[in-house]
């Protein structure tokens, strides 16, 4: 089995060890992914992946607490190219940019919206109603309609005001 790159810069290290410590991912996780994305190859497969079906052991290897544990901070930090899969885990198997070139998803969640949105969408207090008026002014009692934990929608305004209670 053969890396994908051969060559990996101090200074490129250094900015994803300070990345993941700017994370708050601990000293001793930071080493347990280094392991991983240098390349534990006795657990990778011949698509140099780790493959779910290895990821207990790993887990056991690198002194996880369970594999649920492992693959927590290999999605927290970042650095793995990550095969989605329908199991506990959300994954298939993940693998180091370093052993693997990383694939093409069509995962929305990094991908930015083409089109911001219009107006001032920091002013929960704005009203618009069906004709685009927008007006400004107090909040009635059927708005401050708050339910701990959830969304409430209130029927005066036609929109929907979403509660979060601290």
């Amino acid at each position: 089995m053969k890396a994908h790159k051969t060559t990996l810069s101090v200074r490129e290290l250094q900015k994803t060890i300070g990345q993941w410590k700017s994370w708050k991912i601990t000293d001793s996780t930071v080493s347990k992914l280094l392991d991983l994305m240098l390349g534990m190859t006795a657990y990778m497969n011949e698509d140099a992946v780790y493959p779910v079906e290895n990821f207990y052991d790993i887990s056991k290897s690198l002194k996880f607490k369970n594999a649920r544990f492992l693959v927590e901070a290999v999605r927290q930090s970042g650095a793995f190219g990550i095969v989605p899969g329908d199991n506990v885990y959300g994954m298939s198997s993940f693998y180091s940019c370093l052993w693997k070139e990383k694939e093409k998803t069509d995962d929305s969640a990094e991908t930015l919206p083409v089109k911001l949105p219009q107006g001032d969408i920091y002013n929960i207090y704005t009203i618009q109603d069906n004709k685009n008026n927008t007006s400004s002014g107090r909040i009635s009692s059927a708005e401050k309609a708050w339910k701990p934990h959830g969304i409430s929608f209130t029927s005066s305004t036609k929109i929907g005001w979403i509660r979060c209670g601290f």
